[in-house]
């Protein structure tokens, strides 16, 4: 087969930036990548386009540190990376509107198909064209890769965990309570604060939000605790979008 009835095709492009739209559009009848596989490919070729070659060294390795941060937190998914990308996007408050740039989407939660749609346009603003050697999109892959790491204290909660935060053995209740990762944007939202006092105190609030909504219904309702989690999962991450721009600690609801 590989001899008779396979064709390998060269194509040379003019301009670096268009071997990208190139591989795009040309992979549209192969296997559907995945949003972490197309968001690897978009950001090697804004590094390539803007920064430095010693900084898309960085870049490279700070990619490899997210792959390894998600997939060690998550060894059972899949695609734990494009799971990490998505519920990124959730906790800085990005909507489907954000996506689809229609305001009627803007109280709808961004779905993870929409997710690569979003980092892209990240990347376009914060690193426009024919601007090089800026370190922007050095900036933004060490910023998700700090997120990695909270991502990945989320999921599996240990000590390590006392200089983020006091609070990270209710974590660990949350996380049992929550196993699918509703909580996961609101958490990363809360352990992104500047201060550990007000981290303490946002994990405190949920785990009491948690005890107050939930448990109960896990006595009064039939099947377990499936429906009444989910609904107050999707209600928190509700919150995230009105928390942002908060600049009094105690706020935190």
């Amino acid at each position: 087969f590989m001899l008779e009835d396979t064709t390998i095709v060269c194509l040379e492009t003019t301009e670096f930036h268009q071997s990208h739209l190139v591989f795009k559009s040309l992979n549209w009848k192969g296997r559907k990548l995945r949003t972490s596989e197309l968001f690897k490919s978009i950001l090697f070729h804004f590094s390539a386009l803007h920064e430095s070659i010693t900084n898309q060294s960085k870049v490279k390795q700070s990619w490899n540190n997210i792959v390894s941060n998600c997939t060690s937190a998550r060894p059972e998914r899949g695609d734990a990376v494009s799971e990490f990308l998505h519920d990124w996007c959730r906790s800085v408050g990005l909507r489907r509107s954000d996506a689809t740039d229609n305001e009627d989407h803007a109280d709808k939660e961004l779905k993870p198909d929409e997710t690569l749609k979003v980092l892209e346009k990240m990347l376009q603003s914060q690193c426009p064209r024919r601007r090089t050697n800026t370190g922007n999109v050095l900036k933004v892959i060490e910023n998700l890769e700090e997120e990695s790491e909270r991502y990945a204290g989320i999921w599996k909660p240990t000590s390590a965990l006392n200089s983020t935060t006091n609070q990270w053995i209710d974590l660990i209740d949350l996380r049992r309570i929550f196993s699918q990762g509703g909580l996961t944007p609101i958490l990363l939202f809360i352990l992104r604060q500047d201060t550990k006092a007000v981290r303490d105190h946002g994990i405190r609030v949920l785990m009491q939000c948690t005890i107050f909504a939930v448990i109960p219904e896990q006595h009064r309702l039939l099947g377990g605790n499936a429906f009444s989690a989910s609904d107050f999962a999707k209600e928190t991450r509700m919150w995230i979008k009105d928390l942002q721009g908060l600049t009094i600690p105690n706020r935190l609801p």
